[in-house]
């Protein structure tokens, strides 16, 4: 069952890790996007990241980070700050590469007070949704200081192994005997919202008219997925009452 609720962000401050490319709006701004519209976004093209690196000013010589960050064409850029702005002004917007933006939280406080509590009230549905609660274990792990532990970093290696594409070389190398987390099953997704929709299409749709040499006209709307979202793909045919599903990309 969903819970739905209002809530606010106004008191979460600005992230200082400004740099000479980040474009982030002012705090004043205000978003007009719905919340489930957010989830269909972060469904689309969010990621929910653990970084660890080598730092030899920690006691474990790793530093953990906790990473929620959403990258869109720079010709987004106003979606990336009223997103910003429904995060209360977390974070920061940076240029990546040359037509690419993107939008971070770092801060631990804001992840927790903001981002986890936007998505367990509107929970995502994509596969994705098995990275955010892999997420959150490691965020709530890192709230009660266990990162600072050789025996936490281990538990949250194991965690990230199962999380995203996992270990990177370096971290097998580094931890081989790590064993990776169980990864949740995210089984029959129901399309929660239209909202929901709108957003998810913002991400990975695509509106095609095509002409033949017959001068034949022909439109489609179509959402590409990975084989794992076949599901996802089915109860979206089953939500707009039409369409159909096909594998390789027909």
């Amino acid at each position: 069952m969903i819970v739905k609720r209002s809530y606010s962000t106004n008191s979460i401050k600005k992230v200082d890790l400004t740099s000479e490319n980040d474009i982030s709006g002012t705090k004043d701004r205000k978003s007009k996007l719905n919340p489930w519209f957010i989830t269909g976004i972060i469904d689309a093209e969010g990621s929910f990241m653990i970084w660890v690196t080598k730092d030899s000013r920690k006691s474990t010589g790793w530093r953990v980070r906790a990473v929620f960050s959403i990258a869109l064409h720079k010709k987004d850029l106003d979606t990336l700050l009223q997103i910003q702005a429904f995060f209360g002004g977390a974070g920061v917007i940076t240029k990546e590469r040359k037509d690419s933006l993107v939008y971070r939280i770092y801060d631990i406080k804001q992840i927790t007070d903001v981002v986890l509590h936007h998505f367990d009230l509107y929970p995502l549905i994509t596969q994705k949704c098995a990275d955010y609660m892999l997420f959150k274990q490691v965020v709530e792990l890192m709230g009660n200081g266990i990162h600072l532990t050789l025996e936490g970093l281990e538990r949250i290696v194991a965690i990230k192994a199962s999380l995203n594409k996992g270990l990177t070389p370096n971290l097998k190398e580094a931890f081989p005997h790590i064993i990776p987390g169980t990864r949740p099953s995210i089984l029959n997704p129901e399309i929660p919202n239209p909202y929901w929709v709108a957003g998810f299409t913002s991400g990975e749709g695509c509106f095609d008219i095509s002409i033949t040499k017959s001068r034949y006209v022909g439109m489609r709307f179509r959402v590409t997925q990975h084989v794992r979202d076949k599901a996802l793909l089915e109860s979206l045919i089953s939500y707009l009452g039409c369409g159909n599903y096909s594998e390789g990309g027909k």
